[in-house]
């Protein structure tokens, strides 16, 4: 079953090239966009942005968990961001300085950020060089723009996508392999591993992805299709290593954006015996997953007091699994707050089934918006 499960989705998700292409209706005003969401507290119980503020205040991560093609949660990030800063400026929240750390970007592009952070090179050959996604200039360049007009940080959080894939193929042990000069891009290895839980969450995922697409549950929501952004393109047709970003499958029951499955070997890269089913997937979610952890970890480490704000796939947060366990792992005691934004057709009503206990707060947007950008397979 699963062999044949590989052989099938193995072309869709990788052997094929999957771009994002900006939506006709994309560019959505924010009055409309602030209108489209309701906050709710982890047990189902109506809050306020000033409730998510004040949350905000106490702690030093803030985990924002999307679905990588939601209008409304971009334009929530950017309002959580300028609305810190504003209010640490007018005392009412206590000064502090600030981070924005993004899933979009990899650990080995760190250098080209700063730089461009610090004006030393243009941004267009930030772009070139940086590998961003394709949405980035519509979904996270405003939040990178506003992290530089006032001299904050932005941390490239994610494992190169290179090395998330070798231990999709050969497991983690593989990873001892690489170079002194490539560990230097990883945190100390071995990486922690998933926890059962985790692996509890990601195997009922499994699950639902292999179910016949002819006997849907009738309580599973339709799938976030998230295609896999790829790099701005400039004059020149950019390579396959250069297109990297977070991949769902259509039709598929996900309630989450998981990270591995864009790491799943391609048809010509013949995995190892697997571990977990499915070759070592679920060891590269846990990879990514602690890179990610780790980049945390030596920023507050680097900068007493910060206030992070961590912008990645929801699967790596909800529940407090995935990137929150790991960072605990490398620092414990952190002080985090765990914001999941779900888009769904009824963006009032909490279902306690389908949202208890995503995170601290679970921010419904309408699903009914045009998405930030619409997948398309080029062949």
């Amino acid at each position: 079953m699963i062999r044949v499960f590989l052989l099938m989705i193995v072309p869709l998700l990788l052997a094929a090239s999957v771009q994002a292409q900006p939506t006709p209706d994309s560019t959505l005003a924010d009055s409309t966009l602030a209108e489209a969401y309701r906050i709710f507290r982890v047990d189902g119980q109506r809050a306020t942005l000033d409730d998510v503020f004040e949350a905000i205040a106490a702690v030093d991560v803030v985990f924002l968990g999307e679905q990588h093609d939601d209008p409304v949660a971009h334009y929530l990030q950017a309002e959580l961001l300028t609305q810190t800063r504003a209010r640490m400026a007018s005392d009412e929240m206590a000064p502090r300085p600030l981070a924005l750390s993004l899933e979009m970007f990899e650990r080995d592009v760190q250098l080209i950020l700063d730089e461009y952070l610090d004006d030393l090179i243009t941004e267009s050959h930030f772009l070139r060089s940086s590998r961003p996604w394709q949405n980035y200039k519509t979904d996270y360049r405003p939040m990178v723009e506003f992290m530089k007009a006032h001299g904050f940080r932005v941390l490239a959080a994610n494992a190169p996508r290179r090395y998330a894939n070798r231990v999709s193929r050969k497991g983690p042990a593989s990873l001892e392999d690489l170079s002194v000069w490539a560990k230097g891009w990883l945190p100390p290895l071995p990486t922690p591993g998933p926890s059962p839980a985790y692996k509890a969450k990601w195997d009922k995922l499994m699950a639902e992805m292999m179910a016949p697409k002819d006997e849907p549950k009738e309580d599973t929501p339709p799938a976030d299709t998230t295609a896999e952004p790829t790099p701005e393109a400039p004059s020149h047709k950019p390579s396959h290593e250069a297109r990297r970003a977070d991949t769902t499958i259509t039709h598929t029951p996900q309630k989450a954006d998981t990270t591995a499955q864009h790491t799943m070997p391609k048809a010509e890269e013949k995995p190892a015996s697997p571990m977990h089913g499915l070759g070592y997937m679920l060891d590269a979610q846990a990879f990514w997953d602690a890179n990610m952890a780790f980049t945390l970890h030596i920023h507050l480490a680097d900068y007493p007091g910060s206030l992070v704000f961590h912008v990645t796939g929801s699967f790596h947060v909800e529940e407090g699994l995935g990137t929150p366990a790991q960072l605990e792992i490398y620092r414990p005691g952190t002080r985090r707050l765990i914001i999941v934004t779900k888009a769904t057709d009824d963006f009032t009503t909490f279902d306690a089934e389908e949202h208890s206990n995503l995170g601290d707060f679970v921010i419904l947007t309408d699903k009914s918006l045009p998405r930030s950008y619409e997948s398309s397979m080029r062949q």
